[in-house]
């Protein structure tokens, strides 16, 4: 078993050319006939900046600091994860030809899918750090830690592809259970509330504060949050533990996400 997955991972990387076929198509199709093309996707964060600049600095006072850019420091990392998940989720399903009639690794079909919003997803990043300047924050030697944070989010939100392109095969309902989840997920996550809130926060009874407390303290999304915003806003490297968290995160959830791909990739053809 352990063999074979690793010669399948093998495959999956000789065939990285068709990969890059997909991703490509991916982006083509997305902004097709469009004038600036993938550059749309840097316009829709922007806005979103200049206007909860506006916004939490002139109208509304929530009271954290350069609320706008402590806000897309998390939004960023959570949208590249729901629109990875939310695309690859169908992936399967909707490629019933790729399925049946051209070998390759299927793990393609959905990781094609995430590798393309990682493409968008770095080019917010870079917007967002030509944007930290002009709100006071330098980058300092701290940011080159953020392409390994990139990275480990990468191999999860690909794991979490995985695991919901096969469940959508044999579940078609887990695609509008996803919805949901996502929606749950996001307020569980402290991206529009500082982590260090939690602790005050109270949900009606002390068992059910300190519940809710330690799930949105160590939900997998809470520590990269917690990771982008200590490189970018703090100057400063992730903590020892986040980075081990970050690390075990990636390869469990990765490696879990390919065990049942792995598994359940065997009937596709038979389902799709």
């Amino acid at each position: 078993m352990g063999s074979a997955r690793v010669g399948s991972i093998r495959e999956l990387f000789s065939r990285r050319d068709v990969l890059f076929n997909l991703v490509m198509r991916d982006l083509e199709v997305k902004y097709k006939g469009s004038v600036i093309g993938i550059f749309w996707s840097l316009l829709n964060p922007l806005v979103m900046l200049v206007i909860y600049t506006i916004v939490f600095r002139f109208i509304v006072r929530i009271g954290v600091r350069d609320f706008p850019i402590f806000f897309m420091c998390g939004f960023l990392p959570w949208n590249f994860l729901c629109a990875s998940v939310v695309s690859a989720a169908p992936s399967i399903i909707n490629s019933p030809n790729l399925v049946r009639k051209v070998y390759m690794p299927r793990a393609i079909i959905p990781l094609s899918a995430m590798v393309a919003c990682l493409v968008e997803f770095v080019l917010t990043v870079v917007l967002l750090m030509v944007a930290l300047p002009f709100f006071g924050y330098g980058l300092g030697a701290s940011s080159l830690m953020l392409p390994v944070v990139i990275l480990l989010q990468a191999v999860m939100v690909g794991g979490l592809c995985l695991f919901f392109s096969a469940s959508c095969v044999h579940f078609r309902d887990v695609k509008h259970l996803l919805e949901i989840l996502l929606i749950v997920w996001f307020w569980l996550t402290p991206i529009v509330y500082p982590l260090d809130r939690v602790a005050s926060m109270s949900f009606g009874s002390v068992w059910l504060s300190k519940a809710l407390g330690g799930v949105i303290r160590f939900n997998p999304m809470s520590v990269f949050v917690g990771c982008y915003r200590s490189v970018l806003l703090k100057g400063a490297m992730p903590s020892g533990l986040d980075f081990a968290l970050m690390f075990f995160l990636a390869l469990a959830i990765g490696g879990v996400g390919w065990a049942v791909f792995s598994r359940a990739s065997l009937r596709f053809a038979e389902v799709v």
